[in-house]
């Protein structure tokens, strides 16, 4: 894993082409496969051990618009927002009557290149 860096402020990437290579290149696309055959789902991972920054990581899958469909990435400084705001944007994010799985991944090493 590579380390990645964020601006110190709030950021969202809600592009997939954008926000796909990111969580590659954090190492963590594997946490959020392919939802398979279910209707309106969002994967959710919570990332806390990022050195600077709170991460949200997000696969919206099987919405009928296809560009409703993919990844996002949200990073939160720690200097600037308490850990309960990757919450608050779950819930902002998540579309009504939406299947949701949500998880934490304590997996970045702040002390890896």
């Amino acid at each position: 894993m590579h380390r990645v860096t964020f601006p110190m402020h709030k950021f969202t990437i809600l592009t997939d082409a954008a926000a796909r290579p990111v969580i590659e290149r954090l190492g963590l696309l594997p946490q959020l496969p392919d939802a398979g055959s279910f209707a309106k789902t969002v994967q959710y991972c919570r990332v806390h051990r990022h050195p600077t920054h709170w991460l949200l990581l997000a696969r919206f899958c099987g919405f009928a618009d296809i560009e409703a469909n993919g990844y996002l990435v949200g990073a939160w400084p720690k200097d600037l927002f308490p850990a309960q705001v990757l919450d608050e944007a779950i819930q902002e994010a998540t579309p009504i009557n939406t299947r949701v799985t949500t998880r934490d991944l304590p997996l970045i090493d702040p002390n890896h290149d």
